[in-house]
């Protein structure tokens, strides 16, 4: 005896396949649509031309002045007596690119003696060159503006000392004119038949070396 499968119930099970098959292929398709979706992404870059960053420089010079005479630092003070006066002038420029603060100036001896406690010192700043006339000088003429003077002993010039200026960076502000005086003060010694009593002040020699400094100007916080 055969069995079969009527038309009807042949027909209701492929339709159920056929149905079995599209949802699993719309379940693998949501599964490929949903996965795509997390590796999907979109990118953008924006590019400038390189840009150019720098720092400046402070950078101080000193010279013996050539106007209106020569005769700073380099030459030797020879044979001083008890209230003798010396001007020296030097002039100071910062050929750097950021202006300066403070300028100082500090003479520290390369062998201490006794003289360096007899030996005065003043300096003082002028915007222009120091006008000669005869054996004294003055800050005077167009745009002539005197810095206060730092006054002291050679000893107290260990430490650096206010010149009371600032260097700029443009004409007229960079380069500024400094007259140094140096006196001997007042020795009472007494010498006997050719012969120094006592070594005490004279007879001395010291050698110094001079220093201008300054800091860099205020640090500024800039938009633009």
């Amino acid at each position: 005896m055969k069995f079969g499968i009527g038309p009807a119930i042949a027909g209701k099970l492929t339709s159920q396949v056929a149905m079995v098959a599209i949802l699993a292929t719309a379940t693998v398709g949501g599964v490929s649509i949903i996965s795509s979706s997390v590796f999907a992404s979109l990118d953008a870059t924006g590019t400038y031309s390189p840009q150019t960053i720098d720092n400046g420089t402070l950078l101080l010079t000193a010279t013996d002045a050539t106007s209106p005479l020569s005769g700073g630092f380099t030459a030797a003070i020879d044979l001083l007596a008890p209230a003798d006066i010396v001007h020296r002038y030097v002039t100071v420029v910062n050929t750097g690119t950021i202006a300066g603060l403070g300028l100082t100036l500090s003479g520290t001896p390369t062998s201490p003696t006794t003289l360096d406690g007899d030996i005065n010192v003043t300096a003082q700043a002028c915007t222009v060159a120091w006008t000669i006339s005869g054996n004294t000088s003055t800050c005077s003429g167009v745009g002539a503006v005197a810095s206060p003077a730092a006054t002291g002993l050679l000893s107290a010039f260990s430490s650096a000392q206010s010149l009371g200026v600032s260097l700029g960076t443009t004409l007229g502000t960079k380069t500024t004119y400094v007259k140094i005086t140096v006196s001997l003060v007042d020795i009472v010694e007494t010498s006997n038949n050719g012969s120094l009593i006592a070594l005490t002040h004279e007879g001395k020699t010291t050698s110094v070396t001079w220093q201008f400094a300054e800091a860099q100007r205020a640090a500024t916080e800039t938009n633009s």
